[in-house]
């Protein structure tokens, strides 16, 4: 019950159900992977980051944003340690924690995150990797909300170059920038 590979695929099957939105088989699967990890033999820092991420995930469709943020920045502090700063897990967790404060109307915070996320993905990806497309579009939507136009506006066209260069018009991605 307690072996690594065991809990992996444990946690490999509730990211299935979460995301195939079948919420009430993962609560008591992921209920079931959380209490491993009270266990002295339980999981890896890694594996308790994907645990708590998943129960922040329910917690946001759930529109209990404060409970997930709690959890979002336990998940980016177990990265940080885990990682590094510059690691792509712990870049993931910075855009969730940044996602968060969007849906808590604290869009300073969210700038901040998004900014020193996009930060590391220029200098870790370039500025042509999808991950980093994706936070500036998440930037880019997050200025038009607080009606910061020509920020907005100046990063959209940066987004929609980069994917003109590296995808085709009829790829989801591009027609989305």
């Amino acid at each position: 019950k307690n072996h690594l590979d065991t809990i992996r695929s444990k946690i490999e099957y509730c990211r299935m159900l979460l995301r195939n939105q079948q919420y009430a088989l993962f609560e008591p699967a992921i209920s079931e992977v959380e209490e491993t990890a009270e266990h002295p033999t339980g999981m890896t820092g890694d594996m308790l980051a994907d645990t708590k991420s998943m129960r922040a995930t329910l917690l946001e469709k759930n529109s209990k944003y404060p409970e997930a943020m709690i959890i979002r920045k336990e998940v980016l502090a177990l990265r940080t340690s885990e990682f590094s700063e510059r690691h792509p897990k712990t870049v993931r967790a910075m855009q969730a924690v940044a996602g968060n404060h969007i849906f808590t109307n604290d869009f300073l915070d969210a700038e901040k995150m998004f900014l020193k996320t996009l930060e590391v993905q220029r200098e870790v990806l370039g500025n042509r990797h999808p991950e980093t497309l994706i936070t500036l579009m998440n930037l880019t939507s997050l200025y038009s909300k607080i009606e910061e136009g020509e920020k907005a506006e100046r990063l959209a066209v940066e987004c929609l170059e980069a994917a003109k260069a590296i995808y085709q018009p009829s790829h989801p991605f591009y027609m989305r920038s």
